[in-house]
């Protein structure tokens, strides 16, 4: 499984200038080619995490809806632990959307950012820069990781849940 990582980037390492030497990198380009990583990590973003946690969530509840059928039909009550499991499911599939949009988010703000630095000629802070990323990636990791947990804490339960309940048969 894969998190949505915008708030570890890292800028691409200038070359090194030297007083006699001119600079080789433009400010400005700097900011585009940054702007384009930006979009590439969005679109990544929206491709590889969206479609791994919706496999594993989904693909959990369609699991689990076999299984408590099964159980149903050996007279095994529906119970609270069923709505749990499926709970959690859900609550990961929804969780994962609001961690894509926050994601989506932040990266078009930092697009702005570097837009509205670019057109005003401020110099490229590498520095100032990561502290941006950092502080609006804070978010993104706490909901992350609760994606993460969730789905984890779902798998588990539903592995237990199943196994007391067959071994019960």
């Amino acid at each position: 499984m894969r998190f949505h990582f915008i708030h570890i980037l890292r800028f691409q390492q200038l070359p090194q200038q030297t007083q006699s030497q001119p600079s080789q990198v433009n400010d400005d380009d700097t900011y585009i080619k940054e702007h384009e990583r930006l979009e590439a990590i969005v679109s990544d973003s929206e491709d590889i995490w969206e479609e791994r946690t919706y496999q594993i969530a989904a693909g959990g509840l369609s699991i689990t809806f076999t299984i408590f059928c099964y159980l149903a039909s050996k007279n095994i009550p529906f119970d609270w632990q069923m709505i749990l499991i499926w709970g959690l499911y859900a609550a990961a599939l929804l969780l994962n959307y609001i961690s894509h949009r926050v994601s989506v988010n932040d990266a078009r703000k930092m697009q702005a950012f570097l837009k509205q630095c670019r057109e005003s000629g401020e110099p490229y802070n590498e520095t100032a820069l990561n502290e941006k990323y950092k502080k609006q990636g804070r978010l993104l990791t706490v909901i992350n990781w609760i994606v993460g947990l969730t789905l984890v804490g779902a798998v588990i339960y539903t592995i237990i849940y199943t196994c007391i309940h067959l071994m019960s048969l």
